[in-house]
């Protein structure tokens, strides 16, 4: 990777995804293997590996700033009614107007919410990927060793 790629880990994990794609493609079509795609498989499944540790570790800070701005709202929200209770306001009021203060920590929560959400989603999907992917590579070696036997 050269220091001006400016891809995403999303962006680098689907471009090895449709490369394996295309490879699988031609695995399904060939009636002989053909030897030079081993070497292929065994790159986008290093290459798949890292990016799914990167984009675990990437997921993990949404999931963890979402909790943590969960429980800034919730401490912001407990203070407000607090703070609205003792001038005497009536619970109720107080109840409404705490709920409707804090929409940036909000607006926040709600994104890395969903970046979390998403990043989880393709990690599912990378991990289906790498499956199928050591499965191919089985195949392969199976193939090769039972060639050099003969």
């Amino acid at each position: 990777m050269s220091e001006g790629d400016k891809r995403t880990i999303t962006d680098k994990i689907f471009e090895l995804k449709d490369e394996y794609m295309a490879l699988k493609s031609e695995i399904d079509f060939t009636d002989e293997l053909d030897p030079m795609m081993y070497p292929e498989l065994l790159r986008i499944r290093k290459e798949l590996s890292c990016l799914s540790i990167d984009l675990a570790k990437e997921t993990s800070k949404y999931v963890r700033e979402s909790i943590r701005l969960e429980g800034l709202i919730e401490l912001n929200r407990y203070k407000e009614q607090t703070r609205r209770i003792s001038v005497g306001e009536k619970i109720g009021s107080a109840e409404a107007a705490a709920r409707s203060i804090d929409e940036t920590e909000k607006q926040s929560y709600t994104l890395n919410k969903g970046l979390a959400k998403t990043g989880e989603m393709i990690l599912k999907q990378v991990n289906e990927i790498l499956f199928s992917l050591r499965q191919e590579i089985s195949i392969f070696k199976k193939e090769y060793e039972s060639f050099a036997n003969s």
